[in-house]
This record gives structure tokens, C-alpha cells and sequence, in this order.
């Protein structure tokens, strides 16, 4: 599990930071578009968007492949569990506890992925980890900040149909 857990993850790192540059960019941008962390920013995507990150078939492909489908179907558990509480507001206020879930348990929590959401482009390009942060401290592109970006999501003008079905 824990070995399975960290290798999707740093995959997904890898992953992520491939949907911010500019060819997969339109596929991802959707997402960024949320003004609010909350559930409904986990999957503000295109249809498109699930089939290109790695959690999702990488998990899938293990549960289906090999013997013992309980590690894969644990991790993704997991995964999805902290990918709905790193878009939500829960404890980001209470800077103890995110400074130990975020510097002893190397966890991306909801402050730090706040900014990954920031409309600053410099933020957008942080933060790319799933569940560690560990990876964007490794590569330097881990941001970190006792405050809260003051503003979320980037501007995107498009009916919601193109934003869902064509946002490129």
C-alpha cells in the first residue's frame, strides 16, 4: 500500500506539472477557474481531464492486474479522501496544525494547495503534489505562506458546455 501510495503520488506530481504547460494546459484550466476551495473545486474539470491523470488508471490498472486488489483500492481511497479535504477549508486556520501535517507528515494540505489556486501565475506553477509535498520540495516548486492567497481561480469567459466539452 505505502509503497504504492508514494510512487502514484510522485507520478501524479510529475503528472500534474505536465497538464500546467501549454499544450495540456486547456485541459486543466477549467479547474483552476474556482473562486472558492470547496468539494466542488475536486471536480471542476472537463470531461477530458480524468482520462490524463494517473491516480485514477494507475489504481485502476493495479486492482484489475494483479493478485491482491487491496493496496490499489486503499490508496485510491485515500487519495480521493485528502483530494476532497486539499479543496475544502478545514483547519487551513489553525497554523499548528497545518505546519505539522505539512512539515513533520509532508502532507499537501488546504493552505498549501490554496495557492496552487491562487490567480498568481507564479502560485499556479507550485504546489503540483497530490497527497505529499514532499516532490515540490524535492524540485522546488513547493510555495509556502503563513497567509491565504487573497484571490482564487483565474478568470476564464466560456459557456459551461465549452468549459466541460471543448475548453480548447
Amino acid at each position: 500500500f505505502l509503497l504504492n501510495f508514494v510512487v502514484i503520488d510522485y507520478l501524479y506530481y510529475w503528472n500534474h506539472r505536465l497538464m500546467h504547460k501549454k499544450r495540456c494546459w486547456d485541459l486543466h484550466k477549467v479547474h483552476h477557474t474556482s473562486t472558492q476551495m470547496d468539494v466542488f473545486a475536486t471536480s471542476r474539470n472537463t470531461l477530458w481531464t480524468s482520462f490524463f491523470f494517473i491516480y485514477l488508471w494507475g489504481n485502476a490498472i493495479g486492482v484489475f492486474l494483479l493478485n491482491d486488489a487491496k493496496p490499489f483500492i486503499l490508496s485510491a481511497t485515500l487519495t480521493a479522501c485528502l483530494d476532497l479535504w486539499r479543496h475544502s477549508e478545514f483547519l487551513t486556520n489553525n497554523l499548528k496544525v497545518n505546519n505539522f501535517l505539512s512539515q513533520k507528515l509532508f502532507l499537501m494540505t488546504p493552505k498549501d494547495h490554496s495557492w496552487h489556486h491562487s490567480n498568481s501565475s507564479q502560485q499556479v506553477n507550485s504546489n503540483f503534489g497530490a497527497n505529499l509535498n514532499i516532490f515540490d520540495k524535492l524540485h522546488k516548486t513547493y510555495y509556502s505562506s503563513e497567509n491565504h492567497p487573497i484571490v482564487l481561480g483565474l478568470p476564464l469567459s466560456m459557456s459551461f458546455v465549452k468549459k466541460i466539452l471543448f475548453p480548447f
